[in-house]
């Protein structure tokens, strides 16, 4: 079968990208507020912690703070992009299509086959940003 790369949008894929483009959004938001907040007091201990942890501790915490929140938001990006394609990309029917030829279609197993791969999909894009 030939998938179309332009899909048919209706009310509810718009509802979906619109939900999809809000959390994505929001979660980016809150990771660069995080880095802003964290590189404006890298140069600083906290009071309640300044004589328990040195300054250099505390630069070496707010660095990887900063790396992993941007690591953050590139995975979050990764997996909204994943989910575009698994979705409206028809990545999850060519998929459940490929895996029918082999299982009989609608069958439990079928749709634990169907489940399983999407997972590996989802844990080997994520495998980058795990292992850091």
């Amino acid at each position: 079968m030939i998938y179309s790369l332009t899909p048919v949008l209706n009310a509810f894929s718009w509802t979906f990208l619109a939900a999809l483009a809000a959390a994505t959004g929001t979660r980016l938001w809150l990771a660069q507020r995080q880095v802003r907040h964290v590189a404006a007091h890298r140069g600083a201990v906290p009071g309640t912690f300044a004589e328990a942890i040195p300054l250099a501790a505390h630069q070496k915490a707010a660095d990887y703070t900063v790396a992993k929140a941007r690591l953050g938001m590139l995975e979050v990006a990764l997996g909204a992009i994943l989910t575009l394609l698994f979705t409206l990309g028809g990545l999850l029917q060519w998929i459940s299509e490929l895996e029918a030829r082999w299982l009989d279609g609608g069958s439990v197993l079928h749709g634990s086959a169907l489940l399983l791969t999407v997972f590996f999909i989802q844990a080997a894009a994520g495998l980058p940003a795990t292992s850091a």
